[in-house]
């Protein structure tokens, strides 16, 4: 089961994977914080090799399990990591979660 994010700016629609999402969400949240892929693994207990792989699209599926010690290393909740947001002006929030096959 593939499940697809809808943005929706000023002037049209677009569409991403789960994936993609997660990671420019890492992204933000790194220069939110102004983190380092190093010290967010370190405080994810995770190698920053496994952050590097998802960040360089190395990871093709990152799990619910390696999403949710990001978070931790974040201090934030998994809801707050996948929550709606605004992103450099351009992007308004998510609109939908769908799943391609479901409807």
């Amino acid at each position: 089961m593939v499940y697809d994010i809808v943005y929706k700016n000023t002037k049209e629609q677009k569409t991403m994977t789960i994936q993609q999402y997660t990671i420019k969400r890492i992204r933000h949240y790194l220069r939110e914080r102004n983190l380092s892929i190093t010290k967010l693994a370190e405080k994810s207990v995770m190698p920053p090799s496994t952050l590097k792989n998802i960040l360089y699209g190395r990871s093709k599926n990152t799990g619910i399990t390696t999403i949710q010690w990001i978070c931790y290393g974040l201090g934030i909740t998994v809801q707050d990591f996948f929550a709606d947001y605004k992103m450099s002006g351009e992007w308004c929030v998510v609109v939908k979660l769908f799943c391609n096959t479901c409807g």
